[in-house]
């Protein structure tokens, strides 16, 4: 329905908690294009990452993306998960796919997205990867500032609200 348009569709692969085994995330990705996605918002395996199996979330990271090249990669962190040590190496692990963005979170689950939260992701990250913010971003003050920290692009089921119905800024 919307070939053509200039909408973007996303679709999400290993949601919520990324426990899929990594063919079950290809056939997702494949499928997701397949239906028309050119975006692929794909959550990490949360299980390898939490128990230190970095080189497990490096290769999927990196068969994704190997197999779906056609596509924009956003890996979802969900970084209010993970402690400190534990995100600086999974960074490390899903940057080695170069992928285009690291997300945050899916906002489904751990806290809301915060100004500190994308400060950090931003100095872990290599430069080359974008941000993604997103999980309760429900003012226009927390939009601006999460920009502001080096987020690229939100994620947020407000935006109607803080643009404004018409489109336009407030």
């Amino acid at each position: 329905m919307l070939q053509g348009s200039s909408v973007v569709v996303a679709g999400v692969v290993g949601f919520p908690l990324g426990a899929s085994t990594t063919l079950s995330k290809v056939f997702e990705a494949l499928e997701c294009i397949k239906q028309g996605a050119s975006e692929l918002d794909i959550v990490i395996h949360l299980g390898a990452a939490l128990s230190g199996d970095f080189k497990a979330v490096r290769t999927e990271a990196r068969e994704i993306v190997k197999r779906t090249p056609e596509a924009v990669h956003k890996f979802i962190l969900e970084m209010g998960l993970l402690p400190e040590a534990i995100l600086k190496r999974t960074v490390k692990a899903v940057a080695a796919a170069d992928p285009a963005f690291l997300k945050t979170g899916t906002g489904t689950v751990g806290p809301d997205v915060t100004v500190a939260a994308v400060e950090q992701l931003r100095r872990l990250a290599p430069a080359s990867i974008r941000l993604k913010a997103s999980g309760g971003i429900r003012t226009r003050g927390l939009a601006e500032a999460l920009v502001a920290a080096g987020a690229d692009r939100l994620g947020t089921s407000r935006a109607a609200e803080l643009l404004g119905a018409d489109g336009e800024s407030r």
